[in-house]
């Protein structure tokens, strides 16, 4: 999801959403597209750098970068590292000036061939994508897992990129803008209501009726974003993923009194919104 081609539906599910909800989400939307180009919930346990061949201090900086997962792209490109980049996912085409480096697939199939081809000293991943990456290692490539699932991941995952390509000041620099931005938003909503938000990152449509959607749930970063900025998650369940499923029975059991619906890539969807 980027901000150039996603966008947020709010929806007022009672008449009672009032002047300082409105306030409240007024001020979440721009956080959600300010984190956009450095934040993916990817799954997983991070590795050590010492136990994957990842760049070490006092190793080379990597010129010739592959990226699996596009926040990372695009965290690259926000560093001023984009020249780098050799090789991306067929998802990583948010920013214009991506779209013309070879892609080697998909995030979840990526083709180990292709990226094999780019020639590349680093190769950029999630830690989902380990049973890609071992196979890249018996190749001799050099893989790096970074972890982007919780909010305080993001920063962390920033400084660390900075460091493996030799730009830790651009690096420090983002990140402490990063963090600014998350405390000036949380100080600007500290004495208002806390509305019971819904957050939608998914949904399946049957017969112009949405049958089921997938929202966000303590854990992810989407719940952790609804908290800095001044919201009540109304998912309260336990769930096993960080975006559960919710039937239209259980929207209407939650209640909500806001619903803010993420929709990444609408011109994509198919059928229209």
């Amino acid at each position: 999801m980027a901000a150039s081609s996603s966008f947020s539906r709010v929806f007022p599910s009672r008449e009672r959403a009032g002047r300082s909800r409105s306030i409240v989400l007024a001020l979440l939307l721009p956080v959600f597209l300010w984190l956009a180009y450095a934040a993916s919930a990817t799954g997983g346990r991070d590795i050590p750098a010492s136990a994957t061949g990842a760049v070490m201090p006092g190793s080379a900086v990597p010129h010739r970068i592959v990226s699996l997962v596009p926040s990372l792209t695009e965290t690259l490109f926000a560093l001023g590292l984009g020249s780098r980049i050799v090789g991306i996912t067929d998802f990583c085409d948010h920013l214009p000036e991506a779209r013309s480096i070879p892609s080697i697939g998909t995030c979840l199939e990526p083709s180990v061939e292709a990226i094999a081809a780019r020639g590349p000293d680093l190769v950029l991943y999630g830690p989902d994508q380990e049973p890609v990456a071992r196979r890249l290692r018996g190749l001799g490539l050099n893989c790096v897992p970074v972890r982007q699932l919780a909010l305080g991941d993001i920063p962390e995952a920033v400084l660390r990129l900075g460091d493996i390509c030799g730009a830790p000041a651009a690096a420090a620099s983002a990140a402490a803008r990063f963090k600014d931005r998350l405390d000036a938003v949380a100080r600007a909503v500290g004495d208002r209501p806390r509305p019971r938000v819904l957050l939608c990152v998914g949904r399946d449509v049957a017969g112009g009726r949405i049958e089921q959607a997938y929202v966000a749930a303590p854990g992810a970063y989407h719940d952790a974003l609804l908290r800095v900025a001044g919201a009540e998650n109304a998912w309260r369940g336990r769930s096993l993923t960080s975006y559960p499923v919710v039937t239209q029975e259980g929207l209407m059991g939650l209640d909500p009194e806001i619903i803010v619906d993420l929709v990444p890539d609408p011109d994509r969807q198919p059928g229209g919104l």
